[in-house]
């Protein structure tokens, strides 16, 4: 999670702050193979009475942790990681797992009769190096007990060797029984997990319906949407027991309620701790949107307002999606009939072209006519969304949309890519783009 950073922080070189973006990306890079997903045979960790599901949904902090552990039980040692930094200082769990890892068997714990830590510190880095870990770090960063560069070089020792065996055919084919991650709602779930995380809340959301049961994220996300409407006082943080997650629950459906006026009939905090992903889905919806028209309010009032939507009233679903007719329609750089479109789910949105001639409306360089198809086939359909969301990143959109929501028209994806266009065209016409200005396309 990346808070209060813009380009002008890049820009100066702030050390502080470059540090951390950087360590976010390595991060997320060398986590992003530890999931049940990208390394099936991590099924080997599944313990009993626990669900494929579940497994699914563990924090690849966490997955590491276990995958450590589990071989730290093989070796038949007693010794149990549960941190990344004291845990690691006298080298006892490095070298066990590397034995266990280890293709070829040439690590030898014999190291640890050393008595001198500096020096089993030094043979575990020899060691990851010859094992091929990406991310390196020195001795002393053992010695130190340095959290973050601990994780990475276990994480890097991971993706070189995990030491686990294939998959045999029962659990491939438990394993082709999970819920494809790119169906419609999978992918909602995506977006509204990206988004979320985009906005700098303190815990990295992984998995949106576990992460947000306690109430906390939710509640960081309506102050990063609406500053200061949270009472913070009131919260219970990082709770254990579930009446006091419903009690957060049931404060952030009150606040859903007023002062945001979402439209929350039947949901109350109990649906969201229980997991029931229909109401947790409509409530983080509305919350996105409001940030969303929030945003784009704020950018009119300082355009002018002119053109867009009623004065003095937040804009409407219909607001932008006139707005969106009305630009393609008097754009001098496109030529032909104007393409235009109905509502959010006119099927006509699927061939892409409505997207791209709007892109084209407020950036004609961002779009090369010679990629765009006729979109009367899938193949074209599929090449002119993946263009269309192309054309969005080079205008600077934070892009969370997949392809298949352009071609299944899928209604709240579709107005977040329109209202991210929205945005970059009212900020031009506000003339100026402050450091920290972000646009999302999700």
């Amino acid at each position: 999670t990346v808070v209060n950073i813009g380009a002008v922080d890049l820009l100066e070189g702030k050390p502080d702050l470059v540090l951390s973006l950087v360590w976010q990306i390595v991060k997320m890079l060398l986590l992003s193979n530890v999931n049940l997903r990208a390394t099936p045979n991590l099924i080997r960790l599944l313990q009993e009475g626990e669900t494929l599901e579940s497994l699914l949904r563990l924090h690849p902090e966490k997955f590491l942790m276990r995958w450590v552990n589990y071989h730290l039980e093989a070796a038949g040692c007693d010794k149990r990681l549960h941190n990344w930094g004291p845990d690691l200082q006298d080298s006892q769990i490095y070298a066990t797992l590397m034995k266990q890892i280890d293709p070829k068997k040439i690590v030898s714990v014999d190291i640890l009769q050393q008595q001198d830590m500096a020096k089993r510190a030094s043979y575990v880095v020899e060691q990851g190096t010859r094992l091929d870990a990406e991310f390196q770090i020195q001795p002393n960063d053992i010695l130190e007990a340095n959290k973050k560069l601990n994780l990475g070089f276990v994480a890097a020792l991971f993706g070189a060797c995990s030491g686990l065996d294939p998959l045999d055919e029962e659990e491939a084919a438990l394993l082709r029984e999970l819920p494809d991650e790119d169906v419609g709602d999978s992918r909602e779930e995506r977006a509204f997990r990206m988004w979320i995380n985009s906005l700098g809340v303190d815990s990295h959301v992984n998995h949106l319906f576990d992460d947000l049961r306690d109430g906390c994220i939710i509640l960081q996300t309506m102050d990063k949407v609406r500053p200061g409407v949270v009472d913070w006082p009131r919260v219970n943080k990082a709770p254990e027991l579930v009446f006091k997650k419903i009690e957060n629950l049931n404060y952030a459906v009150d606040l859903g309620i007023s002062p945001f006026k979402f439209s929350l009939v039947g949901v109350q905090g109990n649906d969201i701790v229980s997991g029931n992903k229909k109401l947790t889905l409509a409530l983080i919806w509305q919350l996105m949107r409001s940030h969303l028209v929030g945003f784009l309010d704020t950018l009119r009032k300082e355009a002018g307002g002119k053109g867009v939507g009623k004065p003095g009233q937040p804009l409407s679903d219909r607001d932008i999606i006139v707005w969106a007719n009305e630009t393609v329609a008097s754009s001098p750089w496109l030529s032909g009939e104007a393409s235009t479109i109905r509502d959010l789910n006119d099927a006509s949105i699927a061939s892409g072209l409505f997207l791209i001639d709007l892109l084209s409306a407020i950036a004609p360089r961002s779009v090369d006519r010679s990629h765009v198809t006729a979109g009367s086939t899938d193949e074209e359909r599929k090449l002119n969304a993946k263009y269309a969301i192309s054309s969005a990143r080079k205008l600077g959109c934070s892009v969370f949309l997949l392809w298949e929501d352009i071609v299944e028209v899928r209604p709240k994806m579709i107005l977040s890519f329109v209202a991210a266009v929205m945005a970059i065209a009212l900020t031009e016409d506000r003339g100026s783009c402050s450091s920290g200005q972000r646009f999302w396309v999700l």
